[in-house]
This record gives C-alpha cells, sequence and structure tokens, in this order.
C-alpha cells in the first residue's frame, strides 16, 4: 500500500486527523477498515470501494475497533 500520511476527516467525528493514526485522538474511531471476507485491514482514508486483497466489495461502516 502506499504510504498516505496526509489530513483527512474522521468518519465518526468528521474532525481532521491523518493516516498514521489507528483511532481518532477526537472521538477514539477506529481509522482502520478490516475486510469481512478475508480479513485484510488498510487505514479509512484509503477510501477503498473494494479489497485490495480479494475484491470484496467494502462496507464502509466497518471500520474496527472503539467506536464502529
Amino acid at each position: 500500500m502506499p504510504g498516505k500520511s496526509g489530513p483527512f476527516r474522521c468518519p465518526g467525528c468528521k474532525k481532521a486527523t491523518w493516516g498514521d493514526l489507528k483511532h481518532c485522538p477526537h472521538c477514539g474511531q477506529s481509522l482502520v477498515i478490516e475486510c469481512s471476507s478475508c480479513g485484510a485491514a488498510w487505514r479509512y482514508l484509503y477510501d477503498y470501494k473494494f479489497c485490495p486483497s480479494c475484491g470484496t466489495k467494502v462496507e464502509m461502516g466497518k471500520a474496527v475497533g472503539k467506536g464502529a
């Protein structure tokens, strides 16, 4: 995966955060998406529509961890 660490909006609280974090520092929302089919994980900021490992359609509401 390409190294991305620029600012983006948290999917939970919509406050600005950055790509190298695993959880939002404002609300604790997980910034990691996990594929329900193969278990691959990536950061929310990549905005993938399909899993880059197996091609399964991504459900953006399925971030793992607190707040998901």
